[in-house]
């Protein structure tokens, strides 16, 4: 898969209630806000399509992805659980001619791009989908082919692309290590 016909989604609409009061994406971390490592990370792969999920009154979300050239969409419902985001994001790049996803999460500072380009190489003719892995549990981010998309769209709550991987019957996975794997929920993570 070539990055001419990707589309690269960044779920950042979540609340983040267990981090406290503060916007943890906007939280520094390694000299930067949380969601500009993934900011930085979609847009050094010049996808056809890179697009940010956000919820509704994040003008500080909105502003950090525009700085980074990506551009943002409101999800309505992003109180309603990380499938909406995914959901409402994959019925936008349904719009574009992308032939793949890849999802990405904003709260994962610690993803390299080498990483990223691997499981491009691995999207192969006859796979379907291929998830990050850290042990033996597929997390993002991950890839999806478009023939995916339609079960991508109908996700809700807080169903991620993990329970659509799953059903599909030919993936491929690319493991992380478990400080890539990190995902900043609380202010301890923070450390790690």
């Amino acid at each position: 898969m070539t990055p001419a016909r990707l589309g690269v989604l960044i779920l950042a609409a979540g609340a983040s209630r267990r981090f406290g009061p503060d916007d943890k994406l906007l939280h520094e971390v390694g000299g930067l806000p949380l969601a500009a490592h993934s900011a930085r990370l979609a847009a050094a792969l010049n996808a056809a399509a890179t697009l940010a999920i956000i919820p509704e009154h994040a003008p500080a979300r909105a502003s950090l992805f525009s700085d980074n050239g990506i551009d943002t969409q409101i999800n309505p419902h992003a109180d309603q659980g990380q499938g909406s985001s995914l959901a409402h994001g994959i019925r936008h790049l349904s719009d574009t001619r992308v032939e793949a996803a890849l999802i990405l999460l904003a709260d994962m500072p610690h993803v390299p791009l080498s990483h990223l380009t691997s499981m491009l190489a691995r999207l192969t003719e006859g796979v379907d989908a291929v998830a990050s892995t850290a042990g033996a549990t597929p997390l993002p981010p991950m890839l999806f082919r478009r023939t995916a998309f339609p079960h991508l769209a109908r996700l809700e709550g807080d169903q991620g692309g993990k329970r659509v991987f799953l059903d599909l019957p030919h993936t491929a996975t690319v493991p992380l290590t478990p400080r890539q794997a990190i995902d900043i929920d609380t202010r301890d993570d923070m450390s790690e």
